[in-house]
């Protein structure tokens, strides 16, 4: 079948990257040539293999800044740097399923050893599961003073990933509460920030897909909301063009809910009915 085409296909490639590692000497040009791999495949099949070769070669060479980066994108290895926002992630876990004290008590202690370590990462990932915590609870006032704070300790070292997270978690705040003028800055930093970390590593894109679809899918909502429908269509294909294989099931029904949204404002209900009989099916299948 094609899938199975696909899988053997995906398995071809994984096996030609390792065997051009398997064959390097162990030095540092090996370690080099991991880290570029990894870095260029974070999305499923290959992310977890190449990470994992990464970190056992960094092992075996006692490279400890290598063995961190490897470790970095291996879930089930754990060193203190990887800690940090692995504990900070841990604190989100807790706030989506309504365990609030204890969440916000892990953002805390995270936060505390983040600055205690001068970890401007762990930090940064701190105060925005400390955010979902009390988003997650309806404390939306203290939810976005903390986000300000975050985006305020941006450093050149802050990670994209959890700059543009910052950047959209605050858009989103300003637009649930329809403050358009404050929240339009933050939108087209976010914008921003994307397209120069895809533009300069073209090769990580799809590293990116899902916060780039998040990041048009605000583009359709502030559109939508000022009436400009011409616009928010031309975001929604821009959406719908991301929508690849390795996309977050979550981002891809937020696409399609945002497209019901906009044949609901043009009255197109034909296309709406049509829509929800293609992905009801799916969600009730899958999700």
């Amino acid at each position: 079948t094609a899938l199975q085409a696909e899988d053997a296909n995906a398995q071809q490639y994984q096996d030609s990257i390792l065997k051009v590692a398997q064959a390097m000497p162990s030095t540092s040009d090996k370690l080099e040539y991991l880290r570029d791999i990894v870095y260029k495949h974070q999305y499923a099949p290959y992310n977890k293999p190449f990470s994992t070769a990464l970190y056992r070669e960094a092992c075996a060479q006692k490279n400890v800044p290598y063995e961190n980066l490897g470790a970095y994108y291996v879930t089930e290895v754990g060193t203190y740097d990887y800690y940090l926002e692995q504990k900070a992630a841990i604190s989100r876990a807790l706030a989506s399923k309504r365990q609030i004290e204890k969440a916000i008590y892990v953002a805390k202690e995270t936060l505390q050893e983040s600055l205690e370590h001068h970890s401007n990462n762990g930090e940064i990932a701190a105060y925005n599961s400390l955010a979902c915590a009390y988003n997650v609870s309806s404390r939306g006032d203290e939810a976005l003073k903390i986000l300000l704070k975050a985006y305020q300790n941006f450093t050149p070292q802050t990670k994209p990933f959890l700059r543009i997270d910052i950047l959209s978690r605050i858009a989103q705040v300003y637009g649930n509460a329809g403050q358009d003028s404050l929240k339009r800055p933050y939108l087209a930093q976010m914008d921003e920030t994307l397209r120069d970390v895809v533009s300069r590593e073209p090769e990580t894109r799809k590293n990116w897909s899902n916060l780039r679809i998040d990041c048009e899918v605000k583009h359709v909502l502030h559109f939508m909301n000022r009436g400009k429908m011409a616009e928010a269509q031309e975001h929604i294909d821009k959406a719908r063009a991301l929508l690849e294989d390795h996309v977050d099931p979550v981002f891809w029904l937020n696409v399609q809910l945002v497209q019901l949204q906009y044949y609901s404002r043009t009255k197109e209900y034909d296309k709406s009915i049509a829509l929800i009989d293609e992905v009801t099916p799916i969600v009730l299948n899958h999700y």
